[in-house]
């Protein structure tokens, strides 16, 4: 039996979509935190946003990876 051929040629687009997604989030939630005066509110905002960050290096390094690797095939 045959396995489906992976096509990896779009990672690339997905993966910027990703950042795109990720930082227009992190945007909307300042956006929420200048107009919010709940604290409980505004600390849940700030460390999604901090998780938010730290994903964000993550999904750019992937992105480099696999732009580096599409530059080889």
């Amino acid at each position: 039996m045959k396995g489906k051929f992976d096509d990896q040629s779009d990672n690339v687009e997905h993966i910027q979509k990703n950042i795109n997604h990720t930082i227009g989030n992190m945007d909307l939630a300042e956006e929420m935190i200048k107009i919010t005066d709940g604290a409980r509110t505004v600390k849940s905002l700030e460390e999604n946003n901090q998780r938010r960050s730290a994903a964000l290096q993550s999904i750019q390094y992937k992105l480099k990876y696999e732009a580096d690797n599409n530059k080889n095939i």
